[in-house]
């Protein structure tokens, strides 16, 4: 299960029995802000299956290395609360049920990445009206039409940025759907806690499926 602190949570274990657990603090708005959204998608006290607690565990251990940067910490600070979210929203079968109008939205983001897209232009695409799309993609995927596309364009820019020879930052922007070279840095810092500069770097592009792609 997923815990937020501080909670009043009680628990007890019979004489011959025990328990595994593990803990991760997590800082910052972004952090907050998934936990926040898996904690509504489970209810007060989300439970999740062993396989994604295992991938929990493993990011865990991975921020345990003594030899961690603090800009593949922040990475993984920020994949551990994504697969918290998408073992909750997983677990509750609301990807895999997305209405038909929603599938065919998310297979055109993944068959087009970089794509800038218009959440009305997504809606024309699912056959719904604005209000009614946002709704029915919200309960989908766990995440609203305007920041899945951001976090889906964002991840494709960390893998643009691990490209050799190496594309500049404009480039990278204008690849992955930003028209602003400046708004694109300001949002991947947001989500990722470093620039794209630093991003690269740092090394952390060296393995850029594991923390940013989708479970």
């Amino acid at each position: 299960m997923l815990l937020m602190v501080p909670e009043d949570h009680r628990y007890w274990l019979e004489e011959w029995e025990n328990w595994e657990f593990f803990w991760v603090s997590l800082r910052g708005p972004e952090a907050l802000r998934l936990m926040e959204r898996a904690r509504l998608a489970g209810g007060a006290t989300p439970v999740i299956s062993l396989d994604a607690a295992d991938r929990l565990a493993g990011l865990c251990l991975d921020l345990m290395r003594e030899d961690l940067d603090p800009y593949r910490a922040s990475s993984l600070a920020y994949a551990f609360a994504l697969a918290a979210l998408q073992s909750v929203t997983g677990q509750n079968g609301a990807q895999g049920d997305a209405p038909e109008g929603v599938a065919r939205v998310l297979a055109y983001l993944a068959a087009h990445p970089g794509k800038a897209m218009s959440v009305t232009r997504m809606a024309e695409l699912a056959g719904l009206s604005r209000a009614h799309f946002s709704r029915q993609f919200t309960a989908a995927t766990g995440e609203t039409p305007a920041d899945y596309l951001l976090q889906e364009n964002l991840r494709y820019a960390a893998r643009l940025l691990a490209a050799e020879p190496a594309p500049s930052i404009r480039d990278v922007a204008t690849q992955a759907g930003f028209a602003d070279a400046n708004y694109f840095s300001k949002a991947f810092r947001r989500i990722f806690g470093v620039t794209p500069t630093d991003f690269r770097a740092s090394g952390m592009h060296r393995d850029p499926a594991r923390p940013w792609g989708r479970g």
